[in-house]
């Protein structure tokens, strides 16, 4: 099917319309939440939480690296425990990640346990995050026995 190009007259009714006389909408309220003073992120992408509840790398590692010192300290590695371990500690270190920031962050906990002798291990991970709001910070841990790596992910979802 083919379309009739369009009349002189019909493309002389759209060149006359400007951009000041196109109405515009505001969806979603966005208007008013810029109005009661929310900051607006990198681009005008979204609005970040307030400052003091953004996240932090220092703080975080300040509340993680406690929590694996006490709780790995004098611990020997056993491969049959090691699941649940990990699986307490990451619960754990969310707990206390949570309370540091504001609530419409999303905390993502991964731990990985293993014995010292077989210390290699080899990880990675890819994500896209508005670098104003979003980021990660890595822990480790050692002792004669295991090895704890604590990686803690804090992405704000607007």
């Amino acid at each position: 099917c083919l379309r009739q190009p369009k009349t002189r007259q019909a493309l002389a009714g759209t060149a006359a319309r400007r951009p000041q006389d196109i109405k515009r909408r505001h969806v979603g309220g966005h208007r008013k939440q810029r109005d009661r003073g929310a900051e607006v992120g990198a681009g005008g992408a979204g609005h970040l939480p307030p400052a003091e509840r953004r996240f932090s790398a220092e703080r975080t590692r300040a509340a993680v690296m406690p929590l694996l010192e006490e709780r790995l300290r004098g611990v020997e590695y056993e491969a049959d425990g090691s699941s649940a371990l990990a699986l307490e500690l990451a619960e754990r270190i969310k707990t206390a990640v949570r309370a540091l920031y504001h609530e419409r962050y999303k905390i993502v906990c991964f731990v990985v346990l293993g014995s010292v002798p077989r210390a290699e291990v080899r990880c990675c991970s890819r994500g896209m995050w508005s670098g104003a709001a979003d980021g990660f910070v890595e822990c480790a841990f050692q002792n004669g026995s295991l090895y704890a790596l604590c990686v803690v992910y804090a992405v704000y979802h607007e």
